[in-house]
């Protein structure tokens, strides 16, 4: 399916969270393409990208603009 379809993009919409997730490690984080080895190296790195997202969440709910909460880059 081509990305600038419509099909394209209601199938997007319907991703979940977890696939939004998980797409944010691969691309954002940069794991998809990654030389890390070793299981426990490869979790704790997950780990802190996760703890990073959440934390980014938090500070802009609590700076009261949750309308930024999915972005790793301030946009305004």
């Amino acid at each position: 399916v081509a990305k600038s379809s419509y099909k394209w993009m209601r199938l997007y919409k319907d991703r979940t969270a977890v696939e939004r997730a998980n797409s944010r490690l691969d691309v954002s984080f940069e794991f998809e393409n990654h030389t890390i080895r070793g299981q426990m190296k490869m979790s704790m790195r997950v780990t802190l990208a996760f703890i990073l997202m959440l934390s980014l969440a938090v500070g802009w709910t609590k700076q009261g603009r949750p309308d930024l909460i999915m972005s790793l880059v301030k946009s305004s």
